[in-house]
């Protein structure tokens, strides 16, 4: 078991208090999660580790916090095949984390820009390419901006969530239904990070 320093920490933190909260969702999860607990892990890593599998090497690079402070991505380097998580997907982000915050997910997905990727697998979804980063990054990139615009044009948050809600949801209608509540957990701290 092989676990970057972050997750750990993330772990000692929370416990298993977000198996549990899975639980109460159906009693199929329940029964799953019957008993779960994290195994001990028998190297930790700080930033990068990679393994070679005979032939095939996988880089695990540590690059929370976007979803979590523990998110871990992996990228298969021979078949350029980008393991995201919840980083980056054809699915809406979901800030799930005290440590969560858009400066910091923009941070995450500057790092995996840099891996060569034909292929993503993110933890949610279909798999897609490289543009599935780039539309993380649009979204995030003009919520930091349009807030910081409207905070000096001296909106309310609440102004500042109606304008961009209604701004969004058009472009991103096929993320899922839930587009309003996803926008509005992006911008409301967005607003609190801006100055």
């Amino acid at each position: 078991m092989i676990r970057s320093r972050d997750q750990q920490q993330d772990i000692e933190e929370f416990r298993m208090s977000h198996a549990e909260r899975f639980a109460q969702r159906t009693e199929t999860l329940a029964n799953l999660l019957e008993g779960a607990y994290f195994r001990p892990a028998d190297v930790f890593f700080d930033d990068e580790y990679s393994v070679d599998l005979g032939g095939v090497t996988v880089h695990m690079h540590a690059v929370g916090p976007a979803h979590t402070r523990g998110d871990t991505v992996f990228f298969v380097e021979e078949d350029r095949v980008l393991f995201t998580g919840d980083v980056a997907m054809r699915r809406y982000p979901r800030l799930a984390s005290p440590s969560s915050g858009i400066a910091v997910w923009l941070e995450a997905l500057e790092a995996i820009r840099s891996l060569d990727v034909d292929v993503v697998v993110p933890s949610h979804g279909p798999l897609g390419d490289a543009t599935v980063i780039d539309a993380y990054e649009e979204y995030f990139a003009t919520i930091q901006s349009r807030v910081g615009e409207l905070k000096t044009q001296g909106f309310s948050a609440d102004e500042i969530v109606q304008r961009l809600t209604s701004e969004l949801v058009p472009q991103l209608s096929d993320w899922q239904e839930n587009g309003p509540a996803i926008i509005e957990s992006t911008v409301r701290p967005a607003i609190d990070e801006t100055p």
